[in-house]
């Protein structure tokens, strides 16, 4: 094969990957078919709806907010390879808070994660690391959280797995 085709070197990973993400992807689209399908409660718009749909567009204000001046404190200080890192964590306190939200614990394993993947590659790997021609800090903390991100959607496209059939069956 050609250059960039390695199969044993980095493109088996990487076919790996989009082979996952492509059958999670087709989960979801069959849960949410799934699920629209399903008869919707005759009292949507609920105060606690109400407080859920506005809590969560304040916590999104504040992850993007968040986004602006982390990136932008990273830049003008010249620590870019900080840069993948700090947003990873900025997406984890975001998941703590939607666990809290719409009371779904793996949240809090993921938004845990998602801080801890980060911070951790921060202060154990050397700041010079190379992992294939990227920088270590660019590229260890968004492949855990990824594994992570992935591990959670499994997980809950099994929970709504279990909702549908229920569902169907009531």
């Amino acid at each position: 094969m050609g250059a960039g085709c390695d199969w044993d070197g980095g493109m088996l990973p990487l076919a790996a990957l989009v082979a996952v993400s492509m059958g999670l992807a087709v989960v979801g689209f069959v849960a949410i078919r799934g699920a629209v399908r399903l008869p919707r409660p005759a009292e949507e718009d609920t105060s606690e709806v109400k407080r859920i749909r506005r809590g969560f567009w304040w916590m999104v204000g504040l992850e993007v907010a968040g986004f602006v001046v982390a990136n932008t404190v990273l830049v003008e200080t010249k620590h870019f390879r900080m840069i993948a890192a700090i947003d990873l964590m900025i997406v984890g306190l975001h998941f703590l808070q939607l666990a809290r939200l719409f009371r779904v614990p793996r949240y809090y394993a993921m938004g845990v994660l998602f801080c801890a993947i980060p911070l951790l590659t921060l202060l154990l790997m050397p700041r010079g690391t190379q992992m294939g021609q990227a920088w270590g800090w660019f590229v260890a903390p968004p492949l855990g959280c990824g594994a992570v991100a992935v591990v959670i959607a499994a997980l809950g496209f099994h929970e709504v797995r279990g909702l549908l059939c229920a569902a169907r069956q009531a």
